[in-house]
């Protein structure tokens, strides 16, 4: 029988989609009997909510690379403090 090492490894060795193949049936296996999530549902209502607050102005969007930058910079400041 193959060690979880020697498995993860192969599976890494498979094209993209088969890999989120096998990680879909992996994730979807945890799911208990007693309490199953619908993971897809769960995703279309966690976007449904996240559109609303963009359309009613809840919450404020920041394109990517302005985003980055400011991420970059507390970053930054985080190692520079560290460092000190």
């Amino acid at each position: 029988m193959a060690t979880r090492a020697q498995l993860v490894e192969a599976l890494l060795g498979f094209p993209a989609p088969d890999r989120a193949e096998a990680a879909r049936a992996l994730l979807e296996s945890l799911d208990g009997e007693d309490d199953p999530i619908d993971v897809e549902a769960a995703w279309r209502d966690e976007i449904a909510r996240r559109v609303q607050e963009i359309e009613s102005g809840a919450v404020e969007l920041e394109d990517g690379p302005a985003a980055m930058g400011r991420l970059r910079d507390r970053a930054r400041a985080r190692l520079d403090r560290r460092g000190s």
